[in-house]
């Protein structure tokens, strides 16, 4: 099995980084994918805790999580499911809009998932696009 230690962890960069990010009305967020050395409890503490702060210190009105996609690569994809178990959990507890890319792109892997089994394609990204609009409007 790959050793995921190499991988940035994301969210720890964000909450570091969240002072420096402007005001806005709508946050949306997509990352995750780089968070693969951290534990699932390290993960939703995490999330607990960006959702926290651009509520409460920048006021956000609306946020919008994007599930990671699904893969071809058992690990990742396993990874990804569970990942999303926890996105799912704190947008429950924190009131947030989810767009569930995994359930978009399931079906249909190869027309939504770039050859590296990661990336998404020009076409999901699109509908990340449509559907992130759809719950920014809701």
């Amino acid at each position: 099995m790959e050793s995921w230690a190499k991988f940035e962890q994301a969210s720890k960069k964000i909450i570091d980084q969240l002072e420096s990010i402007d005001f806005a009305d709508n946050y949306i967020l997509f990352f995750g994918s780089a968070d693969k050395a951290l534990s699932f409890k390290e993960i939703k503490k995490n999330l607990e805790v960006i959702i926290g702060k651009l509520k409460n210190d920048k006021k956000a009105k609306k946020i919008i999580f994007i599930s990671l996609p699904p893969s071809n690569i058992k690990a990742i994809d396993d990874f990804n499911k569970n990942y999303n178990m926890v996105i799912k959990e704190v947008a429950e507890k924190s009131n947030i809009k989810i767009v569930d890319s995994y359930a978009l792109f399931k079906d249909n892997i190869q027309r939504y998932i770039r050859k590296d089994d990661i990336s998404l394609s020009k076409d999901a990204y699109y509908f990340c696009l449509l559907y992130t609009s759809d719950a920014a409007d809701e």
